[in-house]
């Protein structure tokens, strides 16, 4: 299940967290970020981390095909795992 959660630290501290090198993205404190909310994200690539934002959610697989991507984002770990 895609949750809450919060975001209150500073870029600074972001940064020396992640080992991640300058940026420019604003660092909006929220302590309630939901699903379907732009997040801050260390993305690692060739060998160095940077900060992107990307859009909090989960897509089922089964909709990846589709050209109807429904917005569920409320799945339980379970129901992911295929136990229902």
């Amino acid at each position: 299940m895609c949750g809450r959660f919060a975001l209150y630290s500073d870029l600074k501290r972001i940064q020396q967290a992640f080992g991640v090198g300058p940026s420019e993205i604003p660092v909006n404190p929220s302590y309630n970020v939901a699903p379907t909310h732009p997040v801050l994200v260390v993305v690692q690539r060739a060998g160095s981390s940077t900060l992107e934002t990307m859009r909090w959610g989960l897509i089922p697989t089964a909709t990846w095909k589709s050209l109807r991507l429904s917005h569920i984002f409320n799945r339980h770990y379970r129901h992911i795992q295929g136990i229902s």
